[in-house]
């Protein structure tokens, strides 16, 4: 879509790109590096370290310190909700180690209260970018087009086109869909279709200040998977809508579904507590764990079955 005509000045201040590291700082610095290509919008970074169990926050360091890239270096104590070293001001790059990694949305609430409540600066967008990503050198400002159009004053969270890393005229999403009875989502990849889009993927997530301002922080207790979801379905209750931007376009790895046990009942827990957040049917839920219990089953997954089980009779659904 051509956005160059009846644009709006709303957008006045830089837009705050939020990335998180968690032991993969080879990913976090092609990013920084991809992001270092955006000529044509004022943003600033808050990157996130989730309490990385490697050498991430010594090779992160080095590098900004390499380019002589303007950085504060803030420490995050989980425990007494505190943050250390704090600036002066908002640096070019604000990096900030948390103690504690308590997931995708507590991170990126981390770096979200930093800016917005520490160091006062208000009026953001925020652009969660993953740092498995790559991005085309036009997506941000791709991004702030959609956002300013007069047009899309309704819309509180834009997304990129996302296309696989590897094989970069693959499509990997342009966002989810969400069956209405079973709660289960489903990744879309077809343009051409023109699908109804529920909500807009975690790995590049714009929420205008609008947005955020009536919405708030994401829920932590997801720690991985729906909580972007789960967002995007507040942000509709609270009046705004989502737009998938055809013209911003990252390359995102490939993360593959995991086979870890813990993944799998996470998953379908958190299916559970976004159902139960959003008004779904307890019956279409349950019904649909239960083929999914099935489904364990038919794999010889029997370690999967009780705690399964567990979810649909003991956790709450109204």
């Amino acid at each position: 879509m051509n956005y160059s005509l009846q644009q709006t000045n709303q957008h006045i201040c830089e837009t705050i790109i939020v990335l998180i590291n968690y032991n993969k700082f080879e990913d976090t610095l092609h990013c920084l590096k991809s992001i270092s290509r955006f000529k044509e919008n004022k943003y600033k970074i808050v990157l996130v370290d989730n309490a990385s169990q490697n050498k991430s926050c010594e090779k992160i360091l080095d590098y900004l310190k390499k380019e002589n890239i303007d950085f504060s270096n803030t420490d995050y104590d989980y425990r007494e909700k505190s943050y250390q070293g704090i600036p002066s001001k908002l640096s070019q790059l604000n990096f900030i180690r948390s103690n504690h990694n308590g997931g995708f949305a507590y991170a990126n609430n981390v770096a979200i209260r930093f800016v917005h409540e520490i160091m006062q600066s208000n009026g953001h967008d925020y652009w969660l970018l993953n740092t498995d990503v790559d991005c085309d050198e036009r997506a941000l400002k791709a991004l702030v087009k959609a956002r300013n159009y007069k047009a899309n004053s309704s819309i509180g969270i834009f997304g990129s086109l996302i296309f696989d890393f590897d094989n970069r005229t693959q499509i990997q999403s342009i966002g989810g869909s969400i069956n209405s009875f079973f709660c289960t989502s489903s990744n879309l990849t077809n343009l051409s279709d023109k699908p109804r889009i529920d909500y807009i993927i975690g790995a590049s997530f714009y929420i205008t200040r609008e947005c955020f301002e009536k919405t708030g922080y994401m829920f932590e207790d997801y720690f991985l998977y729906f909580e972007e979801t789960d967002y995007c379905f507040r942000a509709f209750r609270n009046g705004f809508g989502m737009q998938l931007v055809e013209d911003s376009i990252i390359y995102h790895k490939q993360s593959g579904s995991s086979n870890s046990k813990r993944i799998d009942i996470m998953q379908l827990r958190n299916r559970l507590l976004f159902a139960q957040r959003n008004g779904f049917s307890s019956f279409g839920v349950r019904l649909g764990l239960m083929v999914s219990v099935m489904n364990r089953l038919l794999r010889r997954q029997f370690d999967r079955v009780i705690p399964i089980l567990k979810l649909i009779f003991t956790q709450s659904i109204s």
